[in-house]
């Protein structure tokens, strides 16, 4: 699956290119597969299954954020910045667009009482149900929960179930 050590100066937009804020690091992007065990009858054994993804979160710990922006707990953000990579113990760095929307797990960013020259930073966790991720000038992985959509490294996942199932 998909799974980065972190990304570095980033920058975060809304509404397609409008700056939202300025990220020191975006972590914890990591989209794992729900497994669980089948067991039917005939069969000696069992086995494990996919049945679907997992709940993907992101980490953004902001350093920036323009005082005059304000999210409701839904959120529609691009997030560009830099990946490193530990590549057989030699560190790469890569462009990344991460394409996201999702739920906010804390939209109060500032806190409270804290104003805005004296914040430091916050760690934010977002909830995702749509992902796009574009690593090094290519398309990684496309997931959009609501629609049914799951492609990674070019290969539609679900396109046999979508036309099994007539959508």
């Amino acid at each position: 699956m998909l799974n980065f050590n972190y990304v570095t100066g980033a920058n975060v937009y809304i509404n397609d290119n409008e700056q939202y804020g300025r990220a020191m690091e975006v972590s914890g992007l990591d989209v794992k597969t729900v497994k669980v065990d089948h067991n039917p009858i005939g069969m000696f054994g069992k086995k494990k299954i996919i049945i679907g993804l997992d709940t993907i979160e992101l980490d953004v710990t902001f350093d920036f954020i323009h005082e005059s922006m304000t999210l409701n707990d839904r959120f529609d953000f691009a997030i560009k910045g830099n990946v490193v990579r530990d590549e057989n113990g030699v560190k790469r760095e890569f462009a990344t667009v991460i394409e996201c929307s999702g739920l906010l797990d804390n939209n109060n960013l500032l806190g409270s009482g804290v104003k805005h020259q004296e914040w430091k930073g916050q760690k934010v966790k977002l909830t995702i149900d749509y992902l796009k991720v574009e690593y090094d000038g290519q398309e990684l992985m496309e997931i959009d929960v609501d629609n049914n959509i799951w492609v990674e490294n070019g290969v539609d996942k679900l396109e046999q179930m979508r036309t099994n199932a007539g959508l």
